[in-house]
């Protein structure tokens, strides 16, 4: 069982890294990488405790970033977690994520919505963590709407209201900061427009898989990832991107899906080969 797209505290997940790694092993899972929103350090705090638990744990990262302004999200695997240009970049998104939450946040004071940031947003975390939209909806739920649904359509999503844009690296950037620090690439989660729209030029930059499995995506969309990625020479990942609070998640515990290794072979067997013959 693998799972190679999830989130932990350090993101906008619920669960620690060692949490999510103990319910990993529970569930079965035996390749795993915790892909924090521009966050890799998840993978320091509990590379020790996947070894005790015989989980063979993968640095990862999910990274923000755009492709002529169309926001995409790149899911960086295997790098070495110590690169120190990798560490700036990451940290500097961060950084413009905190300062985009901020920015929303005083945005939101003329629709009737106060929020602080410290003590509503921010809360313990530590000051260079990961902060971002999400957690402006946890803490407008259920204060000043029912739903998170509502809080992206209304107020913090691309047409709210009180959306801010967020100064990141472009996608090109990222992809050679990535192979720089020794790793590789993939586009997260894609739509149908990404094939058409942002993946050619991804593609160009050097981009070296597409995540294709995954839940909730359709049987057509899932046949034409894999036919593009087949078609283009590049691997394919797959994971639950679990959270834990959405309501999927609620439902369904981390390990409820998980990858077969046959079907994500070519990744394996690029990250490292003995890996790949577990399919």
């Amino acid at each position: 069982m693998i799972d190679l797209h999830c989130h932990t505290t350090l993101s906008d997940g619920v669960l620690s890294p060692e949490e999510l790694v103990r319910a990993g092993a529970e569930a079965g899972i035996k390749v795993l990488a915790i892909t924090d929103h521009d966050d890799c350090r998840a993978y320091m705090q509990s590379k020790d405790l996947a070894d005790e638990l015989d989980i063979n744990l993968i640095p990862g990262a999910e990274i923000s970033s755009f492709v002529h302004e169309i926001g995409v999200h790149i899911l960086a695997y295997n790098f070495d977690v110590t690169h120190e240009g990798l560490a700036k970049l990451l940290a500097d998104q961060r950084a413009a994520k905190r300062a985009q939450v901020k920015d929303i946040i005083a945005r939101l004071e003329q629709y009737g919505v106060v929020l602080d940031y410290e003590a509503d947003v921010k809360g313990s975390r530590a000051d260079d963590s990961y902060i971002g939209r999400p957690h402006i909806a946890r803490a407008m739920v259920p204060r000043y709407v029912k739903q998170s649904s509502t809080v992206y359509r209304r107020y913090i999503g691309r047409s709210g209201v009180a959306y801010a844009s967020a100064n990141l690296a472009p996608a090109q950037d990222i992809i050679d900061m990535v192979h720089d620090a020794g790793g590789v690439t993939a586009l997260a989660h894609p739509r149908y427009d990404d094939v058409s729209c942002t993946l050619p030029l991804l593609i160009e930059w050097g981009l070296d898989g597409i995540e294709c499995h995954r839940p909730r995506c359709s049987r057509n969309l899932y046949e034409v990832l894999v036919s593009a990625a087949h078609h283009n020479e590049l691997f394919t990942t797959g994971g639950s991107d679990w959270h834990g609070d959405r309501p999927a998640d609620r439902v369904s515990p981390f390990g409820s899906f998980s990858v077969e290794a046959a079907k994500v072979q070519r990744f394996l067997f690029t990250i490292e080969p003995s890996l790949g013959a577990m399919a």
